[in-house]
């Protein structure tokens, strides 16, 4: 079987600035990003992904003969699957006028597919803050998904309330408490837990992370691979090799890769008035009312602040951007401070050194994506 997951333009549009970056399939929710959770259901398939030229240099895409194209901000579920699983060539599924998936030779041949409405629970990624509404049931689906077994922690210094802990290789927790009365909580392999740390499932930890002395991570978070987090988080998810290892909080977000905070920044994710919020849309080039009552910041890749930054409820940050001052409620792509553009060698430089920090190394690819984004 030849899976492709296909993004569309106004999902890419609508999910900026993640999308800016990365296919929507890439991005995380839960303890896999929306790529892996597919695989994980069909471990048997090859699969690959279709979306913008300009990162097809990262991310592999083959069409053969037969292929089963999905569409990319599709959460899967077992009655989803079973659908996908009796499709025949030139047939398909779509849901309120949403192309799910088809079964064809082309691509080009979306519209033109026999195409059965279904009104089987559906949940589609269409907001960046999509990611925090599902990112608890998530993290459960992908617990049975996985096959996951509870765990017991060697410590003797660490208090566990409930069950529902899960640990993977080499975990180290030295001195903690980890409460799972109300949620899972997944310590992926190689985790650091270090002393004083507050952990309130449900919450997610990829492999390779640390979480930093005295930190409170509390109730639907996940964080993702080689990072590191401290102060306290709330309903937000950290994409990988990202950095929020000081003290703040940081609640109602949704953080990209390669993102750095200074210490002592804060986000603000209710207004005083307790109105909805209204956020930077990239599509309208306006604020829209988000519909949210909570919602704090949406940072792209790449993105750092300084020292001691407030942010306001409601907050986008772009790809790149360097925010050392208090900043606007909407910091464009590739800005030093509020309005200086970041220029491209500067960004090259910062964006490796950061990988060099984090024990990594940005390939070819990713640094053509930034060149491409910077330049266009």
């Amino acid at each position: 079987m030849n899976i492709i997951l296909f993004d569309t333009e106004s999902a890419r549009k609508q999910l900026k600035p993640f999308t800016f970056t990365r296919p929507v399939c890439e991005m995380r929710l839960g303890l896999l990003s929306i790529t892996e959770k597919w695989k994980a259901h069909f471990p048997d398939a090859q699969l690959s992904i279709l979306s913008s030229l300009y990162l097809m240099e990262k991310h592999h895409f083959q069409q053969e003969d037969d292929n089963i194209f999905i569409n990319g901000s599709l959460l899967p579920n077992e009655e989803i699957i079973n659908e996908i699983k009796v499709l025949k060539t030139d047939e398909g599924l779509t849901h309120v006028d949403t192309v799910l998936a088809f079964r064809s030779v082309s691509f080009m041949s979306m519209y033109e597919v026999r195409s059965k409405e279904i009104d089987t629970p559906l949940r589609i990624i269409k907001r960046a803050w999509d990611l925090i509404r599902w990112n608890e049931e998530e993290i459960k689906n992908d617990i049975d998904l996985l096959k996951l077994t509870p765990s017991k922690v060697k410590d003797p210094h660490t208090v566990v309330y409930g069950e529902a802990l899960y640990l993977g290789d080499n975990t180290n927790i030295r001195n903690a408490s980890i409460n799972t009365t109300k949620g899972p909580v997944v310590i992926g392999d190689n985790v650091e837990i270090n002393e004083g740390a507050v952990i309130h499932g449900p919450v997610a930890i990829a492999k390779d992370s640390i979480i930093s002395i005295s930190a409170k991570i509390r109730n639907n978070v996940s964080i993702g691979e080689n990072c590191v987090v401290g102060g306290e988080v709330k309903d937000s998810v950290i994409f990988n090799n990202s950095n929020k290892s000081h003290e703040g909080y940081l609640g109602n977000s949704v953080i990209g890769e390669w993102c750095n905070f200074g210490a002592g920044t804060n986000v603000s994710n209710l207004k005083n008035n307790l109105s909805t919020v209204r956020i930077w849309d990239y599509q309208k080039h306006e604020y829209i009312d988000s519909g949210e009552q909570k919602l704090g910041l949406l940072m792209g890749d790449y993105s750092m602040c300084a020292i001691g930054t407030n942010f306001m409820t409601g907050s986008t940050v772009g790809v790149s951007a360097n925010v050392i001052e208090h900043p606007d409620k909407y910091i464009a792509s590739f800005t030093w401070s509020k309005t200086e553009k970041y220029q491209l060698s500067r960004v090259l430089k910062k964006s490796n050194e950061f990988a060099r920090l984090k024990g990594k190394t940005l390939s070819d690819a990713e640094i053509l994506i930034l060149e491409y984004i910077c330049t266009s």
